[in-house]
């Protein structure tokens, strides 16, 4: 069960990175 938490958590992170990136590029 901690396993998978830490795995959506680090996915979640990853994902938000990305969102700032491309908000970063458009603006």
């Amino acid at each position: 069960m901690c396993s998978t938490t830490y795995s959506f958590s680090f996915f979640g992170f990853i994902n938000l990175l990305t969102l700032v990136q491309k908000t970063r590029t458009v603006h």
